[in-house]
């Protein structure tokens, strides 16, 4: 959105904290030139002490290509993961389970619908120490009888994944 800003009024925000690790600690901003002044004076009022050894480290690593062979690699292991949470769910689904989902084409988690409801199956979940995320707990309106839950899949590899949906779906 920011590149095609013809105005000059949209601020993008990150950090690299998940494509990373999360210490890293170092974000950043790409913003208007006209107002790049105005933020990094904003920026300097607010705190000095910025881990520069740690910027410097990074933005090296960075020039030297070491980024885009890092996405490389982790883009490589969340699909391998991601397919490995759609592999064990569509089982459930040959099996007869009422469950649908559409299978993400970037993030690190996936929405499967159940035919439960969602803060019930929570509740359930996590008394069997299975973490699950009710969709009641992403929406800002309260409703009720809300039967999809969120599932991450960054944080596990294959086999985890796999052995979560399989303890999941005795509730299911």
């Amino acid at each position: 959105m920011a590149a095609n800003d013809p105005n000059g009024l949209i601020m993008y925000t990150s950090s690299f904290s998940k494509l990373l690790f999360p210490s890293i600690r170092i974000g950043f901003l790409a913003i208007p030139k006209s107002i790049s002044k105005y933020v990094s004076n904003y920026k300097k009022l607010l705190n000095q002490q910025s881990n520069t050894i740690a910027q410097f480290a990074v933005a090296r690593w960075m020039q030297e290509g070491g980024f885009e062979r890092h996405l490389k690699r982790t883009r490589r292991a969340y699909h391998a993961r991601r397919d490995g949470i759609c592999e064990a769910i569509d089982d459930l689904i040959y099996r007869g389970y009422k469950l649908s989902y559409t299978k993400p084409d970037g993030g690190m988690a996936l929405w499967l619908k159940t035919q439960k409801d969602s803060l019930s199956l929570f509740e359930t979940c996590l008394q069997n120490e299975i973490f699950i995320l009710p969709e009641s707990k992403c929406r800002f309106q309260k409703q009720k009888n809300l039967n999809h839950i969120r599932l991450g899949f960054a944080g596990q590899n294959e086999g985890e994944l796999k052995q979560g949906i399989k303890a999941l779906s005795q509730f299911l």
